[in-house]
Order: structure tokens, then sequence, then C-alpha cells
């Protein structure tokens, strides 16, 4: 029986998600919305795993529903103008492969785009962890002290937003705006929001739409997740005009006002009492927000507490290697134009 043509076009990038790409399909396979409407368009980025065997299990229980495409550029936003390139849908909608999606969350986003005062509706992140360290993480990224005013993260209340999660777009907004932007390998989606914004579009974050999403699972693919994110928050700036997210340049300011206090305090003794207070400010506050995170699960206490810390550092840490890449890069693409001229 031929499939009539799809009302969604769903769009999920991947890359070695073998643990994490049945959950997602799975979820879609169990959305209210009809399958039959859904076309689900899995780009892979040359996965090395297993992911690809999975995939095609659906595929063959669902064979005119899954399509798996090769992404040979590799990045999330070489997926996504696949993806829209692809679309047969009159919706858009990018799902994430560590995430799963409730039964209604397709048919919601659906709702709200539909009635056309939106460009853009996602919903909140309800952070899961697997094992000790994950869910210790995941108390982490669902504190502002961790990540600071996310609203999507930390809140639960509908209203026009700077940005949501994934993102459910109509497609024909990419007709008007373009395409994301292929030069941010990470933070695409926060550009794509600016220029929304900037054509007077609105985004809509919806308290009755979230995901569950899984965060890493330890320490050191933590670490690495800070200090990419931070190197991106960074470049994004550089090549975004008029975007400054005050809350992405906190650790960045933290960590230079340690090193810089750190440095001075053999000048003056004056700067090491300034780096002492700094240091005893936030110290105490890490304590404060540890306790409100753990207080129902104490045993996460000491090493929550840990992880503040060495979260805000090592992204204070890739944005400072970023801000040091700038001048750098420019001078590269200027010796580029000479020669290219």
């Amino acid at each position: 029986m031929e499939k009539c043509k799809p009302v969604v076009t769903v769009v999920i990038p991947v890359f070695n998600e073998e643990k994490h790409i049945h959950r997602v399909l799975t979820s879609v396979i169990n959305q209210s919305f009809p399958i039959d409407k859904i076309e689900v368009l899995i780009i892979d980025g040359c996965s090395r795993d297993h992911t690809l065997n999975v995939v095609q299990q659906f595929n063959q229980q669902y064979p005119n529903t899954f399509t798996c495409l090769q992404n040979q550029d590799r990045t999330v936003p070489y997926a996504l103008n696949m993806g829209i390139s692809l679309a047969k849908g009159e919706f858009f909608i990018r799902l994430d492969a560590h995430a799963e999606y409730p039964p209604e969350y397709i048919q919601r986003c659906v709702s709200y785009l539909s009635t056309k005062q939106y460009d853009n509706v996602g919903g909140y992140l309800l952070t899961v962890g697997e094992g000790f360290i994950g869910k210790t993480i995941a108390m982490l990224f669902s504190s502002k002290f961790g990540v600071g005013s996310c609203q999507f993260r930390t809140d639960n209340q509908s209203g026009i937003v700077d940005t949501v999660p994934y993102g459910a777009f109509p497609r024909e907004l990419f007709n008007r705006i373009g395409q994301f932007n292929t030069q941010l390998t990470r933070t695409q989606d926060f550009e794509m929001n600016l220029r929304i914004r900037k054509n007077g579009g609105k985004i809509f974050l919806a308290k009755d739409i979230y995901s569950k999403y899984y965060c890493r699972t330890s320490i050191k693919k933590m670490i690495k997740y800070a200090l990419v994110n931070g190197y991106w928050s960074i470049k994004k700036m550089q090549l975004c005009t008029g975007f400054l997210p005050n809350r992405h340049l906190v650790p960045l300011f933290f960590l230079v006002s340690v090193l810089g206090l750190s440095i001075l305090h053999s000048v003056n003794p004056f700067f090491q009492w300034m780096l002492l207070l700094e240091i005893s400010v936030y110290l105490i506050t890490d304590m404060i927000f540890t306790y409100q995170k753990t207080c129902q699960s104490i045993r996460h206490f000491p090493l929550l507490l840990f992880l503040f810390p060495i979260f805000h550092l090592m992204y204070g840490c890739g944005s400072l290697f970023g801000l040091l890449c700038i001048p750098f890069l420019n001078l590269f693409k200027r010796n580029k134009h000479r020669l290219s001229t």
C-alpha cells in the first residue's frame, strides 16, 4: 500500500548512536500523530558502530516510514540541510538521538505550528542520567547554577523565548531565511533562531511539550562536552553578528578573573584578598545549590559539589581557547584571500 503524502518530516542526525537510536526510533513509532503521515529521515555521519544495523531493523519493520541517508560531511548542520532539501512534509521537526519523546510530542508541535503564530516551537528538556555519575551530571544540567538562565532546562513556563531545543518549523520558513549555517558544527540552532528573530519571527517554548534528554554518563565525557561547547560559544559570536548570550560568557569571565587575580596577587596583597573573596563566594554558592539539588538524595552531594566547578572551569577553558584562536583564524582568512587574488 502506497504511503500518502507526509504532513511531518522528522530529521534525526546520528553518529555512533547504537546505545540510543533504538529508544528514539521507538518513541517516533509510538507517536499519537498518524504514522502514515510522518516521514523519518535518519542522516548518518558515517557511524563506525552498530547504529545502521538498528536502523535497518526498523526500516524492515516499517519500510514506508524510515529512510537512512549518509552524510559525508558528517556534521549536524549538513545533516539538517540534507533533510530540509529532501523534506516532503509541511512541517519539519528535528529530533536528537540522545533523547526520548512522549507520544504526544509531534502532535503538540504540529498543533502550535498550525496556528501560524510561530516559526519555531519546542519544549523543555527533562535531563536524566544513567548510573550514579550520570544522575549527578543530570542534576548539574538541570540547575541554574550549572547552566544559567537556560529556560528550556530549568523552567517550565510557556512563552516567547530566544531558543528552544531541537525545534519544529514550518518547512517554508527555510525558503524565506535560508538553511542552517554549516560553519557552526555546534550551536547552529542558536544561529537559526537568531535569524528567525531578526526576520520578525517568534520562537515558542510550550510547557506541555517536553523530551527526556540522556546526558553524559562519565566525568570525562562531561569535560569534553564542556570544552567543546565553551569553544563554540565564542565561535558562534564571531560568526553571528548581534549574538551575545551572556550566560555562555560567565564561565569565561570567572576563569579569566581567577587567573588574573592569581597573577596580580604577587604584585599587591589587595588582589590576594580579592581572589580569596571570589573563591569563597563561589564555594558558598556551590554548596547552597548542591544542597538544593541533592537534599532528597544526599549521597550525590560530594560529587555534585565537585562537578560544578569542574564544568564551569572546563567550559571557560574552551571559551578562552576559542577567544585566543580568533586572531589566528582572521589572519589565516586574510592570507587566504590574498593568495586567491
